[in-house]
């Protein structure tokens, strides 16, 4: 009984201890949490100085370069504007740096030096602001312009950096931190556009150059809206959203029709619709939603860290009273036991330290207590021998060890294993030089996410709790070394069981060549895009007034032509009209396969039925039968674009057909291994197998237009298509036997 009684008093003692250091570490734990949340609202209000000198410097910017435009000299309500956003940049900026300048920082001397140019450029900008616009240096506005973006872009880049700092709190903190660069960007691009208007209205022409770099900003602002809205969708935020849904009013509904009113002006050659004063009064409230928009999002983020904060300190003070409570009773429990415990533990102690330096020939009682003391004896006899025998079995792994070991050092990929936890356990040579590492040493034990690059880190993640929840999985994505050099690497990873438990086993190689070439090849197609757009849509407009000049002449002389004139003149109409439809089937084409075609899950019956629908005329007056199958799947993919493919393969098997028969076409589907194989099968006038291979191409027509009218885009525009969902098309067909057109759809939930 007094046995049970010394080890129930033992027990208690011992949980007593536990729980005092599980207060102790939960208390560290809460101290750091209390702190880094003060270092949140320390940083996060130094941000949000920065974001604000970065707008007034935004708005100083676009108003220096209208009035450097502008005829001059400079009005006294825009030099009072001037002098207060520089005020309140300059103000802010200092306030920013300070609680960046504890430590040298390259990005803070670089705004250091930036902030100088611009200073250096106020002055020339101050003595041009006096003269006529004939007297002033033309480079001054462009330098000016260049100056002032490139000390935001230092700002922003700064306001980036330092919020991957953060330890604490990051995913809401990064969070609140993107949503405001994104609105400052988007506030950044589109003012800078409307400032490229409001000097074309100071006298300046909007040629075709200015016009391209506005477009180009808008482009690059509507891309940070839709990053924005994104943003705000994740924070949950209904004060944000209200926020951003007054941008969108403001900017879109309000300012941007008078932006286009503008552009329309310009290249009409008609008046402008209105004076630099009135178009710069009508941005301002756009421009003003932004800033409050910047508000909101300063007043979310601060109330996060205030909160958090918070909670932080008041659990501070609760586990400060129970760990003092819990450490008392402990010291009185264990002054009261250890003398009882002390001297038998520490034999046991010295025998347990010396089996763990691997000497076998400790002491063992040969009459040991029959109590828990004595049970204690006999697992540490039963440990020695179990120590011998794992001895001998150690020997014989080593060879093997040592063999398998030659062969992954040797490995020219990288092979490594990684814990549940994401922790690196080994990595071979291979893997270490890709990651520029010299030693194991420097990764083994640290998170190898620590390597990924930060916007591959949610993938990385998603694919190593697949692996270690026993799945295969493959992957794409970015490092960046420990000397700070990016590498595209492609792992194969799949679940192994190691040491008694279950890690993650990759075998990864280096494609950034591969990458490298793909990247090149993806930027060449964006250029040929925007070049076929911006050209297409330009030739629209001397084309449509070469076709209505030709229709006033026509009536003009009406009742004075002759018959070969008239001809010549219907001649030159229909070329025209036959010339803007080829320009309006190359801006369709131009489209096809933007990042902007949004994915979703499309029926392929509904597809079909729609472009049947629009092709209904052209059936009735064909009298054409068509066959739709009942399996038709449902894809990831653009419903508009799946639609003009089915429409233009559909238009071409009535269109082609021989004179006297009617048209006959069958539309089929094939499940294979992979992805869905489509058919569309007509009886029309065929295709001979030398013209198979230039029938995808562009403008390439097999038959004349007074045969069969057409610009010779839809079938090109049909592989666009195809190979925009990752799938391939291919034409069967003889001369005078029909035709099938054969396509493949991935079944692949995920389509780029």
């Amino acid at each position: 009984m007094r046995a049970i009684r010394f080890w129930a008093t033992s027990i208690v003692a011992a949980l007593l201890l536990v729980v005092m250091g599980m207060l102790s570490s939960d208390f560290v734990e809460t101290w750091r949490n209390y702190q880094a949340a003060r270092q949140v609202l320390a940083a996060n209000s130094a941000i949000d100085s920065l974001l604000q000198a970065a707008q007034n410097f935004a708005f100083e910017r676009g108003r220096t370069n209208v009035v450097l435009n502008g005829p001059g000299p400079i009005s006294d309500d825009n030099r009072a504007f001037l002098t207060e956003r520089r005020k309140a940049a300059d103000d802010a900026l200092s306030e920013g740096i300070r609680h960046f300048d504890m430590s040298p920082n390259p990005e803070l001397e670089r705004i250091r030096v930036d902030y100088a140019a611009v200073t250096a450029l106020r002055i020339e900008a101050d003595q041009a602001f006096a003269l006529p616009r004939g007297q002033r240096p033309t480079d001054l506005p462009d330098r000016w312009v260049r100056a002032q973006t490139t000390l935001l872009d230092s700002i922003t880049d700064l306001i980036a950096n330092e919020t991957l700092k953060v330890d604490r709190f990051t995913a809401v903190f990064r969070l609140f931190t993107r949503i405001k660069l994104q609105a400052f960007n988007v506030r950044d691009a589109f003012g800078l556009e409307s400032s490229r208007y409001a000097t074309s209205l100071s006298g300046k022409p909007l040629d075709s150059q200015a016009l391209s770099s506005a477009m180009l900003l808008r482009g690059r602002g509507e891309t940070s809206w839709r990053e924005l809205q994104r943003e705000v969708s994740r924070a949950d935020s209904p004060n944000l959203t209200e926020a951003l849904d007054t941008v969108r009013h403001e900017f879109f509904v309000r300012f941007r029709p008078l932006e286009d009113q503008v552009i329309q002006a310009s290249l009409t050659g008609q008046p402008q619709p209105w004076s630099v004063a009135e178009f710069t009064k009508a941005s301002v409230p756009a421009l003003d939603s932004i800033a409050a928009f910047l508000k909101v999002a300063t007043k979310e983020t601060a109330a996060f860290g205030i909160a958090n904060a918070s909670r932080a300190r008041e659990r501070l003070l609760v586990q400060a009273a129970v760990a003092i409570g819990v450490t008392l009773l402990s010291v009185a429990t264990l002054y009261v036991i250890l003398g009882r415990l002390l001297r038998p533990l520490q034999r046991i102690q010295s025998s347990l330290a010396a089996l763990a330096d691997g000497n076998t020939t400790i002491p063992v009682p040969t009459a040991p207590p029959r109590d828990e003391i004595g049970a204690m004896w006999a697992a540490v006899e039963s440990f020695r021998r179990s120590l011998l025998e794992r001895k001998r079995a150690e020997a014989l792994l080593r060879d093997s060890e040592a063999q398998l070991r030659a062969v992954v050092s040797n490995e020219p990929e990288c092979i490594k294993l990684v814990d549940g936890d994401g922790a690196l356990i080994q990595m071979n040579p291979a893997g270490l030089q890709m990651v520029e590492a010299v030693s194991q040493e420097q990764l083994v034990g640290r998170h190898i996410i620590e390597v990924v690059a930060p916007e591959y880190r949610q993938a990385f993640s998603e694919m190593h709790q697949a692996v270690m929840a026993g799945e295969t999985r493959e992957l794409q994505f970015e490092v960046i070394g420990l000397r700070g050099t990016r590498c595209w690497l492609e792992t194969h990873a799949v679940p192994m069981d190691f040491d008694g438990r279950r890690v993650h086993l990759a075998v990864t190689r280096d494609i950034s060549s591969r990458k490298a070439l793909e990247l090149d090849l993806k930027r060449s197609n964006a250029e040929l895009e925007r070049f076929a757009y911006v050209a297409s849509h330009d030739l629209r407009q001397p084309l449509r007034m070469v076709s209505s000049y030709l229709t006033l002449l026509e009536r003009h002389l009406a009742g004075r032509l002759n018959e070969d004139e008239q001809a010549f003149i219907d001649f030159a109409v229909n070329g025209a009209k036959r010339m803007d439809r080829m320009i309006i089937d190359l801006l369709d084409y131009s489209r096809i396969g933007r990042d902007t075609v949004e994915m979703t899950a499309v029926a392929l019956d509904e597809v079909v039925g729609h472009a049947i629908a629009n092709l209904q005329g052209a059936i009735d007056d064909s009298a054409a039968m068509i066959e739709i199958p009942t399996n038709l799947p449902t894809v990831m993919g653009s419903d508009t674009e799946l639609e003009r493919l089915f429409r233009n393969l559909i238009g071409n098997a009535l269109k082609f057909q021989a004179e006297g028969r009617s048209p006959h076409i069958r539309i089929q589907c094939r499940e294979a291994e992979a992805d869905w194989e489509i058919s569309v099968s007509d009886n029309g006038i065929g295709i001979a197998p030398e013209d198979h291979q230039r029938l995808f191409q562009i403008f390439q027509r097999l038959v004349s237009q007074d045969q069969y009218p057409g610009s010779g885009i839809g079938l090109a525009s049909c592989r666009k298509i195809i190979e925009h969902h990752h799938g391939r098309i291919w034409v069967e067909s003889l001369p005078d036997e029909g035709t099938t057109f054969r396509f493949t759809l991935p079944k692949s939930s995920v389509v780029g």
